[in-house]
Order: structure tokens, then sequence, then C-alpha cells
């Protein structure tokens, strides 16, 4: 271990505004680095586990959401709060959670916005 290489790279989130668009931005710059090799990601708050534990669960969420294509937002959130009651504590953080998955769909799902314009003549 002594000589062992190792690199943090720190993210930022200096705003405390739940947009789902810088949300899903720092999530996608999260994974880009998780790819790039044997890399491991820490969440951190200075207030317990607000945002941290917000960041957390929409990664697991962004994920499952990429692999299964099917989610139980409750489910994870609970097992997540099993852990770590703070995660996740109002109603406008279980709004974001929905919010960023629906962008992340929207934005993965490029023949979601198509329709027939045969039919409507």
């Amino acid at each position: 271990i002594a000589n062992t290489k190792h690199t943090v790279d720190l993210l930022v989130c200096k705003s405390l505004e739940l947009h789902p668009e810088s949300v899903l931005d720092l999530q996608e710059q999260i994974r880009f680095r998780r790819c790039t090799g044997n890399v491991r990601t820490i969440y951190m708050c200075r207030n317990g586990a607000d945002y941290c534990g917000l960041m957390c669960v929409q990664s697991i969420l962004l994920d499952r959401l990429k692999c299964d294509q099917c989610l139980a937002v409750p489910v994870v959130v609970g097992s997540i709060k099993a852990i770590r009651p703070q995660v996740i504590p109002t109603v406008d953080q279980y709004k974001c959670l929905y919010r960023v998955l629906k962008l992340a769909h929207d934005s993965q799902n490029v023949y979601g916005n198509l329709r027939d314009v045969s039919s409507s003549s």
C-alpha cells in the first residue's frame, strides 16, 4: 500500500437548490469518473445526510434505471433509510428524485417523443 498511487477528485455542489438538471449533471460527472477504473465515490455533507443522502440514493436509482428500466423508488429509499434514517428527509427531496429520474429517462429514450403521424390525418 505504501507504493500505491491514490488519486482524489473533488466534485463540489455549491448550490442548495434542487434543480434536476444540475443534480443529473453532477451524477453524470460522478458516473464518468467511476467508469475510468477502480474508483470509489464518497458523498459528504456539512449537515449530516441531507444532500449526500439525496445524491447517494439518486445514484442508485439512476444505475437501476439504466440497467433494469424498472424502479421502485420507495423500496430503494426505504432500504437506505433503514441504514441512515436522515436520508431523504423532505417531500421536496422525494420530488427531486422523481424529477431527475424523469429527466434521465427522457434523455435516454430517444424514441419516446415520436408519434405515428400517418394516423393523424
